[in-house]
This record gives C-alpha cells, sequence and structure tokens, in this order.
C-alpha cells in the first residue's frame, strides 16, 4: 500500500518521540534507583563516608588538576585544595585495583592450551547469544551460527598461544577468565531491570564470564561522544565522517563570528571548553558513523585518482579543522596507519588476508602491492606524519624529527617530541602539530591573514580489540601530553578506528582523573557501565577491561609520585623494550609508595612532608602548550 512520505515522515516523527519518552524515562527511574543504592549502602556504611570512597575519582581529578597547574594556582587556591584528603583518597582508590593487579601479575603465562582456547571461544558464543544454537540442526543454515561452529574447530593463534612477546597478553586471557569480582546490586540490575537493593550478598563472577552475560554490546549511533562534565571526548578515526569542515571563513562568516563573540562579552561569556566550542561539538555527537572507501586503498592507488585523492585529503583536513574548532589539545590515536597483520585477542584467532579482494575493486591498480596482502587495512588516515603511514600522504622531511605536509588549504607541520616502547616493541611517540592556514581578506583589509594552532598528538599502536598494555615509561608519556592541555578551554580526543575498543580501554584510565565532576563507580564492572552510558559498546574485550584496570591504577600511582616529588616530568625517553611487565613494575613501585605514604602523614593525618617539591613545580613551569588559533 503507497504511504504518502509526509505520512511517513509523521509516523516516524512519532515512533522518534516515542523512544525518547522511553529514555527519558529510563533514565529518571535509573537515577532515582541510584539514590536509593547509595541510600541502602550509606545505611549500611554509617554515613555518606562509603559514598565519599566510591567518588574518588573526584580527588584524584583535584589532585591533576593541582599538578598541572600548580605554578599557575593563587595562594588563596592552594590553600583551599585538601592535599591530604586528595593524596588518601587516590591512595584508597588505588589499594582497590591491587587485587586484581595481583592476579594478573600471579598469572600463567606459559603457552594456551586447546581447551583454555576452547573455553574463552565457548563464552564469546554465550556473549554473542548462539550458544544454545551451535547444536540445533535447523539453525545451522544462519550464518553466524556456521561461523561459530567454523571457530570451534579451528586451532588457536601460534603467536598468542606460544610466542615469548605474548607472555603477557597470555597473562591477560587467564586474569580475565580466573579473576572474580563481585558485582553490586546496581551491576546486576543493568542486567535484569531496575529493582530494589537486594540484602544478600552476590556471589563473585569472572570477569570473562561478565562479559558474556552482558550479551552483544550495541554499535554507537554517532561519530563522538563527550563525558558528561569533562572535556574527554570518545571518537570515530579519520577514516569517514569528518570531510567538508574547513578553517577557511568568508568575510561575512567572520563578522557573524565576531558579532557572536561580542554578545557574548556583553551579556555573559562561557568559560568551560564545552560551552566554547558547542555548536562544533554537537555536530560531531549527531554525526552517523562512516567508513569511506579510500580508508581501504594503498596511497599509491588513491594518488592515481584526483577523485580519491580529493575525498582522502578533504577527510583530513576536515578532521584538524573540527579538531580546531572545537579547541582540541590533545589528540589519542589508538591503531595503525598502515595496513598490518593480527591476531584477534578476543576469539584467539590469526586473521588471515588479504583483506580486501583487490579483484572487485577496478580503482585499484597496483594489485600485487604488499599492502593488500596483509589481513587488516589501516585504522585511520596518517595525519600526523607517521613515518610508516602507506595512505600516500605526501610528508616532506623538514629535519630528522620534523616533516610538513600540504593537504588541502592546512599547511601542517609535524615535530616528535619523544617516545617510548612497551613489552611488545610497539613504539608510542609523541607529537606536536602546527596547523596553519589562511583566510580570506576581510571587507576592510587588502590581504589575507594567516592564523595557526597547535595540538599535540600521542600515537599508541595497538591491534584491533586488544589492550593497550602501555609500559609505566608510556604511562608517563601520557601524562606528559596531558599535563599541558587546560580543562577549562581545551578539550581532549581519543579515537581508533570504530571509537569504541581501543578507545573505551584508554578512556576508562583517563576518566580517573578527567572526568572529576562525575561520580564513577568504585566497582569495575560499574564503571564500564557508566562508560558505556556515553557511548556504546566501549571495550570491546575482557583483556580491555583488564588492562583499563592495570592502566588506571599506573596513572594514579603516578600522580602520587609526581605529588611527593618524583623526577619523571618530562618523562626519559625509553626507545629499549622493557624489562619488566607493567603490572610488575606497578607492583614494585606500589610497595615503595605504601612506605612513603606512611612517612608522610602522621596519626591525625597532618602531612610531615609537603607533597608538591619545588623542583618538580619548576620543571612543570617551564612547559608550556598554546593550543588556541592565533
Amino acid at each position: 500500500m503507497f504511504v504518502a512520505p509526509a505520512v511517513q515522515n509523521f509516523s516516524a516523527h512519532n515512533e522518534w518521540q516515542k523512544k525518547k519518552k522511553a529514555k527519558q524515562t529510563m533514565t529518571r527511574d535509573r537515577e532515582q534507583h541510584r539514590r536509593e543504592v547509595e541510600m541502602a549502602m550509606d545505611a549500611q556504611s554509617g554515613g555518606s563516608h562509603a559514598r565519599q570512597e566510591r567518588n574518588g575519582n573526584r580527588y584524584a581529578a583535584e589532585l591533576f588538576n593541582l599538578i598541572s597547574r600548580y605554578p599557575q594556582l593563587s595562594e588563596r587556591e592552594r590553600d583551599d585544595t585538601d592535599v591530604a584528603d586528595c593524596i588518601l583518597s587516590v591512595w584508597k582508590r588505588l589499594l582497590s585495583f591491587k587485587s586484581l593487579l595481583l592476579a594478573l601479575d600471579g598469572a600463567d603465562s606459559s603457552n594456551l592450551s586447546e581447551a583454555e582456547v576452547k573455553e574463552v571461544r565457548h563464552l564469546l558464543a554465550k556473549e554473542y547469544s548462539i550458544l544454545e544454537f551451535l547444536d540445533n540442526a535447523s539453525a545451522s543454515h544462519l550464518g553466524i551460527v556456521q561461523s561459530f561452529k567454523a571457530l570451534l574447530a579451528s586451532a588457536g593463534s601460534k603467536p598468542i598461544m606460544k610466542r615469548s612477546e605474548f607472555s603477557y597478553m597470555r597473562q591477560m586471557i587467564r586474569a580475565a577468565t580466573q579473576f572474580e569480582a563481585i558485582p553490586t546490586d546496581t551491576c546486576v540490575d543493568f542486567l535484569v531491570g531496575f529493582q530494589k537493593p537486594k540484602t544478600k550478598d552476590l556471589p563473585p563472577i569472572a570477569i570473562r564470564e561478565w562479559f558474556a552475560l552482558q550479551g552483544r554490546s550495541e554499535r554507537p549511533s554517532f561519530t563522538a561522544a563527550v563525558v558528561d562534565g569533562s572535556n574527554l571526548m570518545l571518537s570515530q578515526g579519520p577514516n569517514g565522517g569528518h570531510s567538508g569542515s574547513t578553517l577557511v571563513q568568508t568575510s561575512c562568516q567572520r563578522f557573524a563570528k565576531r558579532r557572536k563573540t561580542l554578545s557574548r562579552a556583553l551579556f555573559g561569556s562561557f568559560s568551560l571548553w564545552r560551552d566554547n566550542a558547542t555548536a562544533r561539538i554537537q555536530q560531531q555527537c549527531n554525526r552517523s558513523p562512516s567508513h569511506m572507501r579510500e580508508w581501504l586503498l594503498n596511497g599509491s592507488d588513491i594518488n592515481r585518482s584526483p577523485c580519491l585523492k580529493h575525498a582522502r585529503d578533504d577527510e583530513v583536513s576536515g578532521f584538524l579543522s573540527d579538531c580546531v574548532q572545537m579547541g582540541i589539545g590533545l589528540i589519542v590515536s589508538n591503531g595503525f596507519t598502515h595496513s598490518y597483520d593480527m591476531s584477534n585477542i578476543k576469539s584467539i584467532t590469526r586473521i588471515k588476508g588479504p583483506y580486501l579482494n583487490v579483484e572487485a575493486h577496478p580503482e585499484i591498480f597496483d594489485r600485487s602491492h604488499p599492502s593488500y596482502r596483509r589481513s587488516c587495512p589501516r585504522d585511520f588516515f596518517n595525519f600526523f606524519g607517521d613515518p610508516d603511514g602507506d595512505d600516500g600522504i605526501d610528508w616532506k622531511d623538514v629535519s630528522e624529527t620534523e616533516k610538513e605536509a600540504n593537504i588541502n588549504e592546512l599547511h601542517v607541520v609535524s615535530k616528535i617530541i619523544d617516545q617510548a616502547s612497551n613489552v611488545l616493541d610497539k613504539t608510542a611517540r609523541l607529537y606536536e602539530l602546527v596547523v596553519s592556514w589562511k583566510e580570506e581578506p576581510c571587507l576592510c583589509c587588502c590581504g589575507t591573514t594567516e592564523k595557526s594552532c597547535r595540538i599535540r598528538v600521542l600515537h599508541i599502536e595497538t591491534h584491533d580489540q586488544g589492550p593497550a598494555m602501555l609500559s609505566y615509561s608510556q604511562t608517563r608519556l601520557l601524562l606528559h601530553a596531558l599535563m599541558p592541555v587546560d580543562s577549562a578551554s581545551q578539550g581532549i580526543l581519543v579515537h581508533c578506528a570504530g571509537g569504541i575498543g581501543r578507545t573505551g580501554n584508554l578512556c576508562y584510565a583517563l576518566s580517573e582523573i578527567l572526568c572529576g565532576k562525575s561520580e564513577i563507580p568504585a566497582n569495575i564492572f560499574d564503571k564500564l557501565l557508566w562508560l558505556r552510558e556515553w557511548r556504546k559498546g566501549t571495550v570491546q574485550s575482557p583483556e580491555q577491561l583488564v588492562d583499563g584496570v592495570v592502566l588506571s591504577s599506573g596513572i594514579l600511582l603516578m600522580l602520587l609520585e609526581i605529588a611527593f616529588g618524583e623526577d619523571g616530568l618530562p618523562p626519559e625517553t625509553a626507545q629499549s623494550r622493557p624489562k619488566q611487565t607493567p603490572v610488575r613494575e606497578i607492583l614494585t613501585r606500589l610497595d615503595s609508595m605504601e612506605k612513603v605514604i606512611e612517612d608522610a602523614f602522621t596519626e591525625d593525618r597532618e602531612v610531615t612532608k609537603h607533597p608538591i617539591d619545588d623542583k618538580c613545580n619548576a620543571k612543570r613551569s617551564n612547559r608550556s602548550s598554546d593550543c588556541t588559533p592565533q
């Protein structure tokens, strides 16, 4: 039956309104339930002290802001900050992760058996809700059932199972399968509905089993998302969905912008980062995620076609333009700028290449290129000058550590500041980008105006669905990149290919110090569910959750070390592969920090040694990073 377009749109609008009201009702019920849980827990624990411990991330954020902005703080602001409470709260939150750290450190690193691989894959089938269909003859024709049957019958990835460089990965796999944590009532109610808190204790559950009970996670509906009350953005990388943005403004656009700025100055200004870039952030958070075909092609084939080259450059320049207009001070890029071979950590499977059927793509001329034989395409375009990028962007060497490129109307200069390696010998590099562009002449001027902006980029090479496994020196590099970012006027954008798995792994840890206005649950399961409230599907594998807890511990421990005058910023350049695993180094430093805490505090909880060292302050005062367009 034919239905008029207007009626179709009206029906769709009504359906959208129903979904919106249902979501608002669900959010209201969830907030009411959360308050009921808090009241019940306060009644059991004797007041609001337990709630303060659960919201320990607020103290971590305060301590991070105090350390990063200490030289600029006034004496009144320094006196108003209770450093002792911040340090003790951060220390308590750090100790809450210790049981998982000890379980991971004590996990066996020997070769994986086929029985262990089969157990991981059975729980993966349970997560996808098809475990009961594997033995059902009537469902054998379904493609996903056939795929899982083939997966269960195949051998595991030999590199993950046997190679020495993956020994820490095997520890993570076993820790995710064996370590058990007690889910709270709130966590269970997220699964079965919002009910009143239960009186009896819940049985502990393994991390991998908990993932299986959650079911297959939803995909995000938009390109990016911002955690409420923070400057932390989770986003898809520059591989589709960013084209069309530009920094070149006409005289009329500039006049309208100045008029808006004058109105804000007269009738009230907005100091928060989210208010300053509201329009551009809303545009990013309302875009549907998409990937472009040029993302899959090698640079030699892209540069052959003017249309493909223009689409690639438009995507990269659009991504950088969005970052400048949103006031992004740091971009954390997780993934590869070139095609690569990988083993899927979630199913312990060696992915076989080629990732693309070159015969089905007439735009591919160089079909014998080695990049097409690998098992995975690049995760995003090389917008920061990675020397291993294969997307064909013409980055020219200026010096040994500096490159430049012209991408549409943008001139980008990239300089390597520092780098560090992890247990897989993967190098994380910190870049500083200077993005410059020319604007058209104003109505009253004759010449063009040149503007520029500085943005830092931390590139971390991590396989799809795999944990970051940052070494302690790489965690130090991450904090070094975060310190100059002004939380009031600049944002932090974390991305991978799709902005959910590897991005969620990093943001799980970064939320400890960047989301102080949000009450983040202390329970590791509740914290992940909280993060998924802002972006669906974040953290794709149990190993990423384990690594998120390890990285959270490393960040909090490093905050305490810096607060007590640890010489570590700027970080030491660590290009060689570390000798210890990240969790072993954290536990070693944790024992040392315990003695420092005991020596620093007396019985009445007064600080006997001031935790903000003058030498560390002098170092931080010498560092400056201006990401505001000049």
